[in-house]
């Protein structure tokens, strides 16, 4: 279906695990603003002390899985995957001249730390949301906060609903967040 290799990226980082599925002779060029950095990479990185090249080989730096795929076949299997929203381009597989260069080579990456580090060091952002009903959106925002690698900095710090007993108020009480009712 387009995909040319899969790697799957665990200890040993991005710049060990993806050179297991190139041949000798291929690198790929990954360019760190096409992808949000998670913030916990940005904190692992300062209170650890830890290089960037040390990040790169050790985690996966919010790429848990890279598809090598044919420059004609991207659209096609960016349609097939389940969450398509999750996933993007963020390189290009090029000729490796020189045997003794690596087969990742990052654009941007010390960049891309650099301003995740500054988000970090900002307050979160407080928001309240107001619902009518479910509460999809309430959930959806609940999720993108949860999920570092989407780079919401924020904190929902109350509910309001124009309605009692909907589905969005039980949701806010699961997730922990106060609610209140003014009609």
């Amino acid at each position: 279906h387009g995909i040319k290799a899969l790697a799957h990226i665990t200890g040993g980082g991005l710049s060990e695990n993806i050179p297991r599925v190139l041949r000798k002779e291929l690198a790929v060029r990954l360019d760190a603003n096409k992808y949000p950095l998670p913030p916990v990479f940005a904190w692992l990185a300062a209170a650890g002390n830890i290089s960037s090249t040390e990040l790169q080989r050790t985690y996966n730096c919010g790429l848990g899985l890279v598809l090598v795929v044919g420059a004609a076949e991207v659209d096609g299997v960016l349609r097939e995957l389940r969450y398509p929203q999750r996933a993007s381009v963020v390189g290009e597989v090029v000729a490796r001249k020189d045997p003794k260069k690596p087969q990742v080579v990052f654009q941007n990456f010390e960049a891309s730390l650099a301003r995740t580090q500054r988000m970090l060091s900002q307050p979160r952002k407080r928001v309240a949301v107001l619902i009518s009903g479910k509460g999809s959106n309430l959930q959806a925002l609940i999720d993108a906060i949860r999920d570092s690698a989407q780079g919401v900095y924020a904190e929902i710090v109350l509910v309001i609903s124009n309605k009692a007993g909907v589905l969005g108020l039980e949701k806010a009480a699961k997730a922990g967040i106060p609610s209140m009712v003014i009609s």
